[in-house]
């Protein structure tokens, strides 16, 4: 398993990217969680509501100094098709509450548009507190095993 954690950014590009993916159909939306009213029933939203709510999320009064780069954007790969779309789904549920991402709205996309399956995380590292999500002493980083 590869763990990679890409560079944090003051927009929310990664929806972006995985949604063009999904409409070329090479990528598919898994989990939308924490997204209080707007949370899908019966479908996705959509690139813009996604990208709105995580930016309204992230900015505050109180936060909008602290925070200047809230994506979180992360991707989880195995070697080839050795684990499957609810697999990798599963470890990017448990790593993002590993991480302390857990609670905050966030995606997951799965990909299999390269030799390997993987999975896209999408959050923000702004948490319900309006504060930098902290990432415990304890959290898995980047790693390969």
């Amino acid at each position: 398993m590869i763990v990679k954690i890409l560079s944090s950014a003051g927009t929310f590009a990664g929806v972006g990217y995985n949604e063009d993916k999904v409409e070329k159909g090479t990528a598919e939306l898994l989990v939308a969680e924490n997204f209080g009213m707007l949370q899908p029933v019966g479908g996705a939203l959509g690139n813009a509501d996604y990208t709105s709510y995580l930016q309204s999320w992230s900015k505050s009064e109180s936060n909008e100094q602290r925070v200047k780069q809230p994506q979180f954007h992360a991707v989880i790969s195995c070697e080839g098709r050795e684990k499957d779309a609810a697999e990798l789904v599963d470890m990017a549920t448990q790593y993002l509450q590993k991480m302390g991402y857990g609670e905050n709205p966030h995606l997951i996309y799965f990909h299999s548009d390269t030799q390997n399956n993987h999975v896209h995380i999408i959050s923000t590292r702004v948490n319900w507190e309006e504060e930098k999500s902290t990432i415990p002493l304890s959290a898995p980083g980047p790693k390969r095993s």
